[in-house]
């Protein structure tokens, strides 16, 4: 996962790989962690969340921008 999501530090948002790299992070987070972020922290708005991506490149922060809305959406089921 790290060298995949390193692979897309010079890489533009809207990189092809962002969608797969996304649903593979959520896939690999334990079921308790995925749980707890995806209620947590709802989404990409959360400040933190908003704090976390400004120390990513533009495609880094939009595969967690990505996990994190999957992750909330996966919490609202």
């Amino acid at each position: 996962m790290y060298r995949r999501l390193a692979a897309l530090k010079g890489a533009a948002a809207a990189d092809p790989r962002i969608d797969g790299l996304a649903a593979d992070l959520v896939a690999h987070l334990p079921s308790g962690l995925a749980d707890a972020l995806g209620t947590a922290m709802p989404g990409s708005a959360h400040p933190f969340a908003g704090a976390f991506l400004d120390g990513l490149s533009p495609a880094q922060a939009e595969v967690v921008r990505r996990a994190l809305d999957l992750l909330t959406r996966r919490a609202a089921r």
